[in-house]
Parts: C-alpha cells; structure tokens; sequence
C-alpha cells in the first residue's frame, strides 16, 4: 500500500509543479505521508491500552 502512494505522489507531483521544485515537494508529501502513518499507529497502540 505504501509503495502505491509513494508512486502515486511521485507521478502526479510533477503535472502539477514546474520541473524544479517537483522533487523537493514530492519528498515533503512522502515524508508527511510518513508521518501521518506513524501517527496513525501509535494513535492505534494507545486506544487499545
């Protein structure tokens, strides 16, 4: 499922911005995606407890 988003973001990223700043913003959404996973799993781990 990761995999599929990151290829996603790293597809659609470039339509949208010019060639310059598509890399540093495509690294910003899959660093933020990250986080938003991590996040979501310890959130998880501290419901159950």
């Amino acid at each position: 499922m990761d995999i599929i988003v990151i290829g996603i973001i790293l597809s659609i990223v470039p339509q949208f911005t010019d060639r310059s700043k598509s890399l540093s913003i495509a690294w910003v959404l899959i660093f933020s995606y990250g986080v938003l996973v991590l996040l979501t799993e310890k959130f998880r781990e501290g419901a159950e407890e």
